[in-house]
């Protein structure tokens, strides 16, 4: 007695095939969807336009770059009782205001677009606490004309720019979400404090107690007000560290994302669109405006005279800019002719 199967019929063959085609079919169909819809790859190389007067070879001026995640409108320009006294003195003593960020609002795509410009997407949003490196960022270009760099707090702005830091310059985390309340930030900074002194002179720090208090005590009440006071505190001792070491530096800090005063983001929260900066250094206006989050790197690499961040979805935004008519006029026209060239 035999116990080989029997061959399969034509009709059972028949639906074995379209069966599979169509599990094909859906797979090619996502992966269009996440190359078309999700995401805009970027091509696999990347030109650098530099404003006249400026090239590769030209001197590094020192940049602090301090990202704080979560951070509140109502928190940072708090009137009455403000939880960031330090914050908003020295902000407005340079461009200031709110940057307007793309969706989702989550902490990968909004970093991605304070170091590159680039729009946030779902797909990076997907990939939120694992962030593939990127091409054309600040951070880039800096370490390429020779810059030491050094990163301390969230791993998001070091999984980015990753080949640009040296292993023995960095202190990153991983999220660790709302159990995380403060810790990770007491270690980054004394780090980059240290790293400051040792001689990095282009700086990414990204402190993570306010998102987290949000998440876990609402940003209304005073777990969240705590949390900034406590943050104000920790960059006021990096900018002035990084100020004493680098007089002439160039100093960046904004929030990836606001939240909801439930502490959410990412949820198409209008709130959470909202992320405070201030930008204050040499050829920058003393101004306060509201601003596409994308806006914020090319008018960065224009002040540094970096080349224009091609990927970068806005230009530079002229009215933070305190240089000549033609040095504005290069910044742009070397956007478009790098944005023309992508």
């Amino acid at each position: 007695m035999s116990n080989a199967l029997p061959p399969l019929q034509p009709s059972r063959r028949t639906g074995l095939v379209v069966f599979f085609l169509t599990l094909l079919g859906f797979v090619g169909v996502g992966r269009l969807a996440m190359e078309a819809w999700l995401n805009r790859p970027a091509p696999r190389a990347l030109p650098e336009v530099f404003p006249p007067g400026h090239g590769p070879d030209g001197p590094v001026r020192p940049y602090l770059q301090i990202i704080i995640d979560g951070l509140r409108e109502q928190a940072a320009w708090a009137d009455s009782n403000p939880p960031m006294p330090w914050f908003q003195s020295f902000a407005r003593g340079g461009a200031h205001g709110i940057g307007i960020a793309g969706e989702p609002t989550l902490t990968a795509p909004c970093v991605r677009a304070l170091l590159t410009g680039r729009r946030p997407d779902l797909l990076t949003g997907f990939r939120n606490f694992n962030a593939r490196p990127v091409s054309g960022s600040v951070i880039e270009y800096l370490a390429n004309r020779g810059a030491r760099t050094a990163h301390g707090g969230d791993a998001a702005a070091f999984q980015f720019c990753r080949p640009f830091y040296a292993p023995e310059d960095v202190l990153q985390f991983p999220d660790r979400g709302p159990t995380d309340q403060g810790g990770c930030d007491l270690e980054a900074v004394p780090f980059v404090i240290d790293r400051i002194a040792d001689g990095c002179n282009v700086v990414t720090l990204h402190l993570t107690f306010p998102d987290h208090a949000g998440h876990k005590h609402g940003a209304t009440g005073f777990e969240y007000w705590r949390a900034c006071r406590t943050v104000d505190g920790q960059i006021r001792r990096v900018t002035e560290a990084f100020l004493e070491a680098h007089p002439d530096a160039l100093v960046f800090i904004s929030a990836d994302h606001g939240v909801s005063p439930m502490g959410t983001h990412g949820g198409g929260e209008s709130s959470a669109k909202r992320a405070p900066f201030g930008l204050v250094g040499r050829g920058v206006e003393s101004i306060e405006v509201e601003l596409d989050q994308c806006a914020l790197v090319p008018t960065i690499a224009g002040v540094l005279g970096l080349p224009q961040p091609p990927l970068a979805d806005a230009p530079p935004a002229l009215e933070l800019l305190a240089l000549s008519e033609e040095a504005e006029t290069a910044a742009l026209d070397a956007y478009i002719a790098a944005r023309l060239q992508v």
